[in-house]
């Protein structure tokens, strides 16, 4: 996901460790200018769901900063993560697909997470390809959140992958018209949910790719992204040193809330 561009990374109090990475929640990594959004080629190897290899410094280094957490669903029943229950702060469950696909495990997910007192999130995975109407969408997922037991208390997020996007007739991602479906998802959502505002989740090179497409959705609604760093991305695992920085643009984003930073093992982290 690096292109060159890079933003500050803020600095946090939280000092424990752990010998798993995690998603790390992270506030007010702002930026002063417009970045320049550079093309970048979306390839299988660093999307979501491929793992990567974290060298040993460069995860400690993470672990030390903000709120660590996993995104499980129906690939990590809670027999794949409840032995990592005593290194995480938070859960966000997958609920929910498409128009008419409900997440098999997200019950006994959100119980689990419920049961052991973390934080919890809920997140639907968006089809702008499918046809099926953003609206009907937000209103499958609200109807599937409110049968799980939601309350005003959970984390909720929309979920873009590049292989369920509306394509140009050449065959690749048009981005306008993926985030604004995006951001019509998003607000009946939030309407639904009497002002509840979730976060949007993308990759690094669909941000980046994306541009000023995302420009309505980052005015109203916090940035989860997925970058993968690896010991090239990030200068041999230096910046998370004090005055380093982190190698990925956030498009019209003015800061990050949460990084998806690893996929290695059994979790998105």
């Amino acid at each position: 996901g690096a292109n060159g561009g890079k933003i500050p990374f803020g600095t946090f109090n939280h000092t424990e460790t752990t010998d798993t990475a995690q998603d790390d929640i992270i506030s007010e990594t702002s930026h002063e200018s417009e970045p320049q959004v550079q093309p970048v080629n979306y390839i299988e190897e660093d999307s979501p769901e491929s793992e990567n290899t974290l060298p040993s410094d460069l995860q400690a280094k993470i672990e030390a900063k903000g709120l660590k957490g996993i995104d499980v669903s129906e690939h990590n029943p809670p027999s794949a993560w409840r032995g990592d229950l005593d290194k995480i702060d938070f859960v966000i469950v997958k609920v929910s697909e498409g128009y008419t696909y409900t997440d098999p495990c997200s019950t006994e997910n959100l119980q689990t997470a419920k049961d052991a007192g973390k934080l919890i999130g809920a997140y639907r995975l968006v089809r702008p390809e499918s046809g099926v109407d953003a609206v009907t969408e937000a209103q499958f997922f609200v109807d599937e959140l409110t049968k799980a037991g939601w309350d005003h208390t959970w984390l909720l997020a929309c979920d873009f992958e590049p292989q369920y996007s509306i394509k140009k007739a050449d065959g690749s991602i048009d981005y306008a018209a993926n985030a604004n479906f995006c951001n019509a998802f998003l607000d009946e959502v939030t309407r639904l949910t009497g002002g509840v505002r979730p976060l949007m989740y993308a990759c690094a090179k669909d941000i980046n790719n994306g541009g000023n497409s995302w420009k309505a959705v980052a005015k109203s609604y916090g940035l989860w992204m997925a970058g993968y760093p690896n010991t090239e991305t990030t200068d041999s695992g230096t910046f998370l040193d004090s005055q380093e920085n982190m190698p990925y643009q956030i498009g019209p984003w003015n800061y990050l809330t949460i990084w998806q930073y690893s996929s290695a093992g059994h979790l998105d982290k």
